[in-house]
């Protein structure tokens, strides 16, 4: 029987340009599907590195600074959560 899912096949875990390879496409792909919203919405998006870390700046069009400042830190945020929860076992 066929394998159901649409999803190439991972590469090995120790073939490293083909995870970069893989990573690239991946990356296309969203960059394809995003770019519909990106057109209609004209967000400003700046690439910046805190810490070593990249981030995207993300404000709507016509942004002003008023002082205020939010911060989508998902990821982070996450990965906090999941260290902690390895800490208590």
């Amino acid at each position: 029987m066929p394998d159901p899912s649409p999803q190439p096949a991972l590469p090995a875990p120790d073939d490293i340009e083909a995870w970069v390879a893989a990573q690239k496409a991946r990356e296309a792909l969203a960059a394809a599907r995003s770019q519909p919203v990106l057109d209609r919405l004209q967000p400003s998006v700046s690439e910046m590195n805190l810490s070593g870390v990249s981030v995207l700046d993300v404000r709507p069009r016509g942004w002003k600074d008023n002082g205020k400042v939010m911060a989508a830190l998902f990821a982070l945020i996450n990965l906090h959560r999941f260290h902690q929860g390895k800490d208590k076992k």
